[in-house]
């Protein structure tokens, strides 16, 4: 009897099969407005923080032990509109479409595996993205 280690699936024979560009991804605003710009921003925090665990030998031996770190940064922009018509600011994003085939795997303990197929599609790879203001 074959001991199993591990399973996974795996894609195979990827093909690309088209590319679109500023496709539609979803609604930023959710309300038509005459407004004549949006303001896009973005937050990023870096946090780092480090106690004993309770009951460890580390935790009995170096007690009221902490240390914290943190580093804020932010990014904005103006994406401007015809405020004299209606608009919505909107995600697009440039994506490759491929034909691929589905395999499950098995690795087994003695070092071999098996490969079976289990069904073929299409996956889609966003590989850009863009604010793209819309109008009514």
């Amino acid at each position: 009897m074959a001991i199993e280690i591990t399973n996974y699936d795996i894609l195979k024979n990827k093909m690309l099969v088209s590319t679109a560009y500023k496709k539609f991804d979803r609604y930023i605003t959710t309300t038509w407005a005459k407004s004549p710009n949006y303001n896009v921003s973005k937050q990023y925090t870096i946090s780092l923080s480090t106690e004993p665990m309770q009951g460890t030998f580390l935790a009995n031996v170096v007690k009221n032990f902490g240390f914290t770190a943190s580093v804020t940064s932010s990014v904005a922009t103006d994406i401007y509109a015809d405020q004299t018509r209606y608009s919505k600011l909107t995600l697009a994003k440039d994506e490759r479409k491929y034909s691929v085939q589905l395999y499950h795997v098995t690795e087994y303990a003695s070092g071999s595996k098996t490969e079976t197929f289990t069904g073929s599609g299409n996956v889609y790879e966003p590989f850009d993205t863009y604010y793209v203001v819309i109008y009514q």
